[in-house]
């Protein structure tokens, strides 16, 4: 869409820009990250279960709640090959932030918690 401008520009994710451009590079050489501007936009990743193992769902749940308190999310993440070259977090304090609110994501306290969602404060960003 870029490459025949019925668009100037597609947002990634913070994790994806990187990869994307080496793995995308032989075919669309002409693309590249704008790094200036960094969109917030808040999003989950859910499991899901059968509902008929509600028990299971639970001991989801309950694993997520541990790992979290833990660290072990973010370990995991550290990792990661989809999320590893974001690590160490950078500084992103004079880039121009703009946040969008997700008006479909399911209203949860754990959103402003850093132990389960990366937050714009971890970049620098108040």
């Amino acid at each position: 869409m870029v490459k025949f401008k019925r668009c100037d520009y597609f947002p990634r994710g913070y994790h994806d820009a990187e990869n994307e451009l080496v793995m995308r590079k032989r075919t669309y050489p002409d693309l590249v990250s704008y790094p200036n501007i960094l969109l917030h936009y808040p999003f989950a990743v859910y499991f899901y279960t059968n509902k008929e193992n509600e028990q299971l769902g639970k001991d989801l749940e309950e694993g997520m709640h541990k790992l979290a308190q833990l660290g072990e999310i973010e370990a995991l993440m550290k990792r990661h090959e989809l999320t590893k070259s974001v690590y160490p977090l950078k500084n992103e304090s004079k880039t121009v932030h703009i946040s969008i609110p997700n008006n479909y994501i399911t209203p949860n306290p754990l959103i402003k918690d850093g132990r389960y969602f990366i937050q714009p404060q971890d970049f620098k960003i108040d």
